[in-house]
């Protein structure tokens, strides 16, 4: 994980484990994978 992440995909967003805690300490967003389905158009 580096700040250079624009986003990070993950099962479950609230999650605190993986490289979820880094991401929320850059300030990089989480989504669920249901999010990026939606919004891949």
């Amino acid at each position: 994980m580096t700040k250079k992440v624009r986003l990070v995909v993950a099962a479950d967003p609230d999650s605190l484990s993986g490289k979820a805690p880094k991401a929320r300490d850059y300030g990089i967003p989480i989504v669920g994978e249901e999010w990026l389905l939606a919004n891949l158009g």
